[in-house]
């Protein structure tokens, strides 16, 4: 189970895997969940880290629309920290991972 970095970028709010539909960009996919995002924020860096439990094929969350998701639990915000954004999971670089383990609180 490995440390897992949102992200957002030009397209809105996604996890480090450009999956989600066009339609973020002007807030439907988001609605339709629930959800409202705000009308400006910062593109291009990590906005919290979460726990990746799972991989599914299946999900009752609002959230997935498949054929496979990834299953998070204990998500974190944090203060935005730039990286550019990369396709699938990657591990971020020391740069990144030092001031993600300090606004957590723990050490490297």
């Amino acid at each position: 189970m490995a440390p897992f970095y949102p992200g957002a970028n030009k397209q809105g709010i996604h996890l480090i895997a450009d999956t989600v539909p066009e339609v973020v960009a002007d807030g439907t996919y988001a609605s339709a969940r629930g959800t409202k995002l705000p009308n400006e924020f910062e593109t291009g860096g990590i906005i919290g880290i979460a726990r990746l439990e799972d991989c599914v094929t299946s999900s009752r969350s609002r959230w997935f629309h498949g054929p496979i998701g990834w299953r998070l639990t204990k998500p974190k915000r944090l203060r935005f920290i730039r990286l550019k954004g990369r396709l699938g999971i990657f591990d971020p670089p020391e740069g990144v991972r030092r001031p993600v383990m300090e606004q957590l609180g723990r050490p490297l």
